[in-house]
């Protein structure tokens, strides 16, 4: 894409205004993605998607997601109001809220990763229950003796099964789809458990 006419984060959202806009980023993304693959040299790699089958869903690295809007927009500030770093204001998550929970899951439908309802029906002495917003899961994945913790927005298979062509598709499964990742903690209670376990912390999935 051109040289984009961004000045605050809300303009990130009109930059994907149709669908064609928004198969024309995913397609960059998927670029993006296979070129990381393709050059990889370190062992026991592991990409920055990766598919998830009890979800049905490629847990896409938050940050990789970022830098691949800037990099398709050739906006380079998208990364200072959307990156997520140590130590990160209130600014940079209410960012990411707008632009996972608000924009990517609400509007488009492609991300699954809010829950708004349960039946308590079932339950005795059932009180209300309440859900806290997030726009993205702690999630380590390992591969050999590689370990990597995502920041993962769990994109939809089906729905990106969609928007993508066969070719794309086929292609971001075989990298993101394989079975020596395992999943070994999800949600921040597990990972918080895992880091109390001695195991150290481990390293983000890009750098």
């Amino acid at each position: 894409m051109s040289v984009f006419d961004y000045s605050q984060p809300a303009d990130l959202i009109f930059s994907v205004r149709t669908e064609d806009e928004m198969k024309e980023f995913l397609t960059y993304m998927l670029a993006s993605l296979n070129i990381i693959y393709e050059n990889s040299e370190e062992k026991d790699f592991i990409p920055p998607i990766v598919f998830n089958e009890r979800g049905n869903v490629f847990n896409v690295d938050y940050n990789f997601m970022i830098k691949c809007f800037a990099n398709w927009l050739d906006t380079p500030v998208v990364e200072d109001h959307f990156l997520l770093v140590e130590n990160g204001d209130k600014a940079m998550v209410k960012n990411g809220m707008l632009l996972v929970a608000s924009w990517l899951e609400d509007n488009y439908e492609l991300v699954r990763i809010n829950h708004y309802s349960i039946d308590v029906s079932k339950f005795r002495n059932a009180r209300k229950v309440e859900f806290k917003r997030k726009f993205y899961n702690v999630v380590v994945i390992k591969n050999g003796d590689n370990i990597r913790r995502f920041s993962a927005v769990p994109f939809s298979a089906s729905a990106l099964k969609k928007l993508l062509s066969v070719e794309e598709f086929e292609l971001l499964d075989s990298i993101a789809n394989q079975g020596n990742f395992i999943q070994i903690v999800f949600g921040m209670t597990q990972y918080m458990s895992y880091i109390k376990s001695g195991n150290g912390v481990p390293p983000p999935v890009i750098e």
